[in-house]
This record gives structure tokens, C-alpha cells and sequence, in this order.
């Protein structure tokens, strides 16, 4: 039996390109007042604001693109991989509105939309000829984290007394 069409890693990771739905409803939810919102917690914590999550997930895209599968350094100063509450401050004095926010996600995409229509056996494609991290591991990572800060802002939506965009 012979396959009639070439697999993708879209065809066999549909999770991935899904997740970006997710979190795009998820900024959806919040209201353009709330983008500097963060939970009361004790000085030492630093939680991040909802623009600073989302600036965050941005730039972790275009890191994961452009350094993981390119293997482009990244010299973007205006976004920060960095969590720490002190260096996000830093780059935040643009102030993205949601608008801005949702335009950079977008472009942060394009980059990995291109990877999922690669066919689905570069996924065991080691990044560099020397390193042991395949693309599959990369992506996999790349799901991982924005999961987890969707779910961060999740929280936040109901701290703000109001119901997270679910699939159900």
C-alpha cells in the first residue's frame, strides 16, 4: 500500500497548531485594562503581568525558530526569553496594546507554521550535526511552554472573576 499524500509534522502534531488557537482565544478573553494585570503575591515573587507572559511566549517563538531550527542567533533586543521579573521590565516600556501583542504572536508564527508543513521526517532532524536535540524535542518544548503559560493566564481569568476560553 503506497501513501497518495506526503506527511506532515502539521498532519501528525495537529496539538501544536491547535495550541496557537487556544492562546489567541485566551487574549481574546482579557480586556484591554487587564494586559497589566498580575496576581497580588509577596514582593519576592514578581509574577508577570498578562502582556509580559504574552511578550515572553513571543519571544521564546522567534528564539525557537530562529536559534533552535535555523540556528540564527537572535539579536532582537526589544523581547526578552528571560522570566525574570527585573529584565522583563526592562522591555516593556512599548507598552503593546493587545492589538500589538496579537500582530506579534502572529509573526512569531509564521515562522513555526512554515516548520509544521516540513514533512514529518524532519522531525528526527538533529538541530546541529553535533547536538543530541532533534526537532521533534524543540517542538515538543515549544507546545510544553506555551501550554503552561496559557494555563498561567487561564488562572489569571479567573482570579479576575471570569471563565477561560475552553474547548468544551
Amino acid at each position: 500500500m503506497t501513501r497518495t499524500r506526503k506527511e506532515t509534522i502539521r498532519s501528525v502534531c495537529p496539538a501544536l497548531a491547535g495550541e496557537r488557537a487556544r492562546l489567541m482565544a485566551t487574549l481574546d478573553a482579557f480586556r484591554d485594562e487587564e494586559m497589566d494585570f498580575r496576581p497580588d503575591a509577596p514582593e519576592s515573587a514578581h509574577p508577570l503581568s498578562v502582556r509580559e507572559i504574552l511578550m515572553h511566549i513571543i519571544d521564546a517563538d522567534h528564539r525557537l525558530v530562529d536559534g533552535g531550527v535555523r540556528g540564527v542567533s537572535f539579536t532582537n533586543p526589544e523581547f526578552v526569553c528571560d522570566e525574570s521579573f527585573s529584565r522583563i521590565a526592562e522591555v516593556t516600556v512599548d507598552q503593546l496594546d493587545r492589538a500589538g501583542i496579537r500582530a506579534a504572536l502572529e509573526q512569531s508564527w509564521r515562522g513555526v507554521d512554515a516548520i509544521l508543513d516540513w514533512p514529518v521526517e524532519a522531525l528526527q532532524r538533529k538541530v546541529t550535526p553535533e547536538s543530541a536535540t532533534s526537532l521533534f524535542t524543540l517542538l515538543s518544548f515549544a507546545f510544553m511552554h506555551i501550554s503552561q503559560h496559557r494555563g498561567q493566564l487561564w488562572t489569571y481569568l479567573e482570579l479576575l472573576g471570569r471563565r477561560p476560553p475552553r474547548d468544551d
